[in-house]
């Protein structure tokens, strides 16, 4: 494959730990413009936490997003709406996994995309975890 694209974010050799025990060990990774980004693994495979420890470089990255799918812990979707919701372009779209069966979990997250003016949201439930789709309006 040949990936021409400038590099938005790099991850080398990503370490993480809880206390003494390292969840996370040695992940690289390279996004480039242009290119779509999947994070797959089984349940506690340390998807979200990779996501949680590379969270903190989103606001440091330059640029735009037009596409954004969150599949992660259950609480950080609002905090990773509001990282992401002011460099997503007009027309560009914002998506949540599990957005039903995690309500509980959310709520701060699924009154946000209620409530913004900016976004126009429908919620689909094909599997029945539920999945919000925000279309950013302006």
């Amino acid at each position: 494959m040949n990936r021409t694209g400038d590099i938005l974010l790099s991850v080398e050799g990503l370490h993480v730990a809880y206390g003494k025990a390292e969840v996370v060990h040695g992940v690289s990774f390279d996004v480039r413009a242009g290119e779509f980004a999947v994070l797959l693994g089984r349940n506690g495979a340390g998807k979200s936490t990779i996501l949680h420890a590379v969270s903190g470089l989103i606001p440091k990255l330059g640029g735009t997003f037009d596409f954004v799918f969150v599949d992660a812990w259950k609480p950080d979707y609002k905090r990773f709406l509001d990282l992401v919701l002011p460099r997503l372009v007009p027309r560009g779209l914002f998506l949540a996994h599990n957005v039903l069966n995690k309500q509980n979990e959310m709520r701060e997250f699924l009154a946000a995309i209620k409530n913004d003016p900016r976004l126009f949201t429908a919620i689909v439930a094909p599997s029945g975890e539920g999945m919000s789709v925000s279309y950013k309006r302006r």
